[in-house]
């Protein structure tokens, strides 16, 4: 009778771990490659807006500005907001050293709206110098072409604004003043509304300002996503259950990024004679190695899950790692060892 129950009980035991075995999702950070590699011997940056076209002291208070002054004095906000924002997304990164407003400058280009050609290397020399700066990003032109189409349909009104926007950047090497990096980022970007009332059609598109200021950040955020590794948030997959207490344990500490912790309680189940939970505990191990940035390690986790567990989740993430290994090896290229 006793070896009866005992029966009854283990198989109880398995249905009930096979069927709770529950999948659960969390954010994690991850870092991505930049797409160039910056010589590794520059750390310290500086950066310069070659975009001031009017001084603010060469309109008369209270005249009114023609049109083109209006355009050029919100050019020199954009330009503004672009090279203070370029400082911010690079000072989120791990591969310069942080950015402050002492080493952001502006110059002076009233010339034309044209272009400006490279800088003289001697101007770089006195600029890196007095910063002591490894190197000059340099925001050299950019403008902006928005036009607005509306379209009547169906007694609705559909409001369209297309903001164009020709932003180009050059890294001057403060050490030789050769230009490390020229890009010239070319984009389009676009906001539409739809009403029933034409005003407020209107009303709900960005006004120009806001177009530019928005265009501005983003080609500032393509930017220092090519030049440096960057964050970027992620989702991954983990597994928990209710009626296994180490498992959900363990579980809940990769919730609250624990790892140590998650790792100290989940390797006991990794060799459990239940293949279902083994390759639970396995999969979690591969997670956790992954946020430790041990890819190899990670991936031979999974692959030991998937020995004793095969799924389409599994698989899917193990392609997920050997891409992260890969990138690794090229974040490693990246950025200069401490």
């Amino acid at each position: 009778m006793r070896f009866k129950l005992s029966l009854v009980t283990a198989f109880a035991v398995v249905l009930a771990t096979s069927s709770c075995i529950t999948t659960y999702y969390t954010d994690v950070q991850v870092l991505e490659p930049a797409e160039i590699a910056v010589p590794q011997n520059i750390a310290e940056l500086m950066l310069l807006n070659r975009n001031i076209y009017l001084p603010a002291d060469t309109l008369e208070e209270n005249s009114a500005a023609s049109e083109q002054e209006k355009m050029l004095e919100l050019l020199n906000i954009a330009s503004t907001e672009s090279i203070f924002s370029l400082a911010d997304i690079l000072n989120e990164t791990p591969r310069f050293e942080f950015i402050d407003t002492t080493k952001i400058l502006e110059t002076f280009y009233t010339d034309s709206l044209q272009e400006p050609d490279p800088l003289n290397p001697g101007f770089i020399y006195q600029l890196v110098d007095s910063l002591e700066a490894d190197a000059l990003i340099s925001l050299e032109y950019i403008s902006f072409n928005d036009s607005t189409r509306t379209i009547s349909r169906g007694g609705r009104y559909e409001v369209t604004l297309y903001q164009m926007m020709e932003v180009l950047w050059r890294i001057y090497d403060g050490y030789n003043a050769e230009i490390i990096d020229e890009h010239r980022f070319v984009d389009t970007l676009r906001w539409g509304s739809n009403s029933a009332n034409l005003g407020r059609a209107r009303n709900a598109i960005p006004s120009r300002e806001e177009a530019w200021m928005e265009s501005a950040y983003f080609a500032s955020l393509k930017y220092g996503r090519r030049i440096a590794p960057h964050w970027v948030i992620d989702e991954r997959m983990f597994y928990s259950s209710q009626f296994i207490p180490r498992l959900r344990s363990g579980a809940g500490m990769i919730d609250r990024h624990r790892w140590e912790d998650a790792a100290e309680m989940l390797i006991p189940l990794t060799d459990h004679w239940y293949k279902p939970l083994a390759a639970a505990a396995s999969f979690n191990m591969a997670f956790i190695s992954e946020m430790r940035g041990s890819y190899s390690l990670a991936i031979d986790w999974l692959r030991k899950a998937l020995e004793l567990r095969d799924s389409r989740g599994m698989r899917m993430y193990l392609e997920i790692l050997e891409e992260r290994e890969s990138k690794k090896e090229r974040i490693d290229r990246q950025i200069p060892v401490q």
